[in-house]
């Protein structure tokens, strides 16, 4: 038995780049040196463009496709769209760090600790160039007995909180927003556990995280930062939350984090036990081998031999796993439900899944302003109850596959 068979969701069309660029966008994400080859023609500009914003990897092509001499070779209207998006992530994260160090003094001024997440944490540590990594809002982590006096330091620094529709119970963070440097927007995102989905919420136990934090890199080193081993765990199980469905800047910080884990000598076995012991092992694999695939990332022979003790997976590495898997999408749903604290707030979850919007019909099936969108609301209407139906029967979308001998696996 190997991990060669835990992978990631493919990334549907409509979020996607056209499948016919990837390995054009594969070959720059991997720094390939050689002579770069022909763009595809006659690809749709627009797909291509709302496909690299989605996976917010826009900087990063631009800097490898500057440092590998391949700029000049790219689409002109690629290497415009490529390097407007350098420069204004450039300016997005000056800005952004003048108002994280703000909150991050502000919060530690009333002793209450706080460590940044993600692309808060990975932007100075693991990148060359805090541009390279785009962030949608600012993650923190705080200890949750500190929640309510983190609330109100972060009023008065002009953050609002947005009401969120599910159960405190089942909540992991709370989201504010304000008027960031420059009039910008700043989104912030206050977390007190790393997860509140079912097979996740006791996976890292944040009191761990704590205590093998770091400080985090100058000008924020009042704040922690997760040292890079949880670090990579902490992004393959982010990719979990997100239903197995990788934007290409979360692989990234995989690819990154790989490297800086590969420096020391005996990180690795320290990495692979942490990951067996939180049944994070095959989320793990499945993270790591979609790096290789994008970003040409050298996993050691010694960390799959390393890994090799967590299988077969146990039963909770195995529910771990199932949130990338399309069967699970409907059991999904229904967990998003139960977690709503109002039957307001699940009839208006049900209403954006099975009616969404016009624009969002319109991005989906690639429609243009005029069409008509009626076709496809009904037709997403009916996918919807044939696949809701089949979770219903066969226990928590366990779909009819052949079994070994050809023939199909009897109903439960």
């Amino acid at each position: 038995m190997s991990y060669s068979q835990y992978r990631l969701r493919a990334v549907p069309d409509y979020l996607h780049f056209p499948r016919v660029c990837d390995r054009h966008v594969a070959r720059l994400l991997g720094g390939a040196s050689d002579a770069p080859e022909a763009w595809p023609c006659g690809v749709d500009r627009r797909h291509v463009l709302d496909g690299l914003e989605w996976h917010g990897i826009g900087p990063l092509m631009y800097r490898r496709a500057r440092d590998s001499g391949q700029l000049t070779a790219l689409p002109d209207w690629l290497g415009d769209h490529l390097s407007r998006s350098y420069f204004r992530c450039a300016a997005q994260s000056l800005a952004r760090e003048r108002d994280l160090g703000l909150i991050v003094r502000q919060l530690t001024a009333q002793g209450i600790p706080v460590m940044l997440l993600k692309g808060a944490a990975l932007a100075r540590s693991v990148y060359p160039d805090t541009a390279l990594r785009p962030m949608t809002d600012i993650d923190l982590l705080i200890r949750a007995d500190r929640l309510d006096q983190a609330r109100g330091v972060l009023a008065g620094c002009g953050l609002r909180e947005i009401r969120s529709p599910r159960r405190p119970d089942r909540e992991h963070h709370v989201r504010l927003t304000g008027s960031g440097s420059g009039g910008s927007a700043l989104r912030l995102e206050l977390h007190w556990r790393l997860s509140d989905k079912r097979p996740l919420e006791a996976r890292m136990p944040c009191e761990d995280l704590w205590e093998r934090s770091v400080p985090a890199c100058p000008p924020l080193q009042q704040a922690r930062m997760p040292e890079a081993g949880d670090a990579l765990l902490h992004a393959a199980m982010h990719l979990a939350e997100h239903n197995g469905l990788a934007q290409l800047r979360w692989l990234a910080d995989v690819d990154r984090l790989v490297r800086r884990l590969t420096q020391p000598d005996g990180a690795w076995p320290v990495v692979a036990a942490r990951a067996i012991r939180y049944n994070l092992q095959l989320v793990l694999a499945a993270a790591l081998q979609e790096a290789e695939r994008w970003f040409g990332t050298a996993v050691p022979n010694r960390t799959w031999q390393l890994l090799a003790a967590g299988l077969p997976p146990g039963e909770a590495a195995c529910a771990v796993y199932a949130r990338c898997s399309c069967s699970g999408v409907i059991g999904l749903e229904l967990e998003n439900l139960g977690a709503m604290a109002t039957f307001r707030d699940r009839l208006e979850h049900l209403r954006r899944a099975i009616f969404p919007g016009r624009a969002f019909i319109q991005r989906r099936h690639r429609l243009g302003e005029d069409s008509a969108v009626w076709p496809y609301a009904i037709q997403r209407l009916g996918r919807g109850l044939r696949d809701g139906a089949r979770f219903m029967l066969y226990r928590g979308g366990e779909r009819l596959r052949p079994s070994e001998t050809g023939q199909k696996k009897e109903r439960p």
